[in-house]
């Protein structure tokens, strides 16, 4: 039986409390015991929060410490490449970003086809708004180029200096499948792979 004294501090067992709190010689929380716990509780959560953002924080600075390193151009172990070496990250970021240039080119190419009914030249896509590209077809890495055919167009993408800004060569066309390898720094063409 519970005293008059303790029965206006009285406050049911929360049902987060599964075992039961002992405060003030009750097998329940009263008031007090209550906010003591809600303050524990709080502290938990704020060194789990701290926690994760210091987890979060590690992960970043490590993201940022590989891209400064690929940026400077060291691998891993802190070594220089050889002067004329770029990263493989740079070659492939090279890479990648010439895809997306091929694509858009052969959307602005569809959409003009569209309009007029025939294929155009990369300057006359530039020209004609069709296509926002501010290196003018000189990607940093790559050179492209828009050839006509009478059934069609043929966009390729070449390194500049093979195996140092790229090592795979590019060709799409209006079936816009990518084709091309590693071609040694020659072009590549509609009888290579898909890739």
């Amino acid at each position: 039986m519970i005293s008059e004294q303790h029965s206006r501090h009285f406050i049911e067992k929360p049902s987060f409390c599964t075992s039961g709190l002992k405060y003030s010689g009750l097998n329940t929380l009263d008031a007090q015991g209550l906010s003591k716990y809600y303050e524990l509780s709080g502290m938990r959560e704020a060194a789990d929060m701290i926690m994760r953002c210091a987890v979060g924080l590690l992960i970043l600075s490590a993201v940022i410490s590989a891209g400064c390193s690929a940026a400077i151009g060291t691998n891993q172990a802190g070594e220089t490449p050889q002067s004329g070496q770029v990263p493989p990250q740079v070659t492939a970021a090279n890479e990648m970003a010439v895809i997306a240039r091929l694509r858009s080119i052969s959307s602005a190419e569809t959409l003009y086809y569209a309009e007029s009914g025939k294929y155009t030249t990369l300057d006359d896509l530039l020209s004609k708004q069709y296509l926002s590209d501010p290196s003018q077809g000189k990607l940093q890495g790559y050179r492209i180029e828009v050839s006509l055919k009478p059934d069609g167009f043929a966009a390729t993408a070449v390194p500049n200096k093979y195996g140092v800004t790229g090592k795979r060569s590019f060709y799409l066309d209006q079936t816009n499948v990518l084709r091309g390898g590693d071609k040694a720094g020659s072009q590549a063409t509609a009888s290579d792979p898909e890739q």
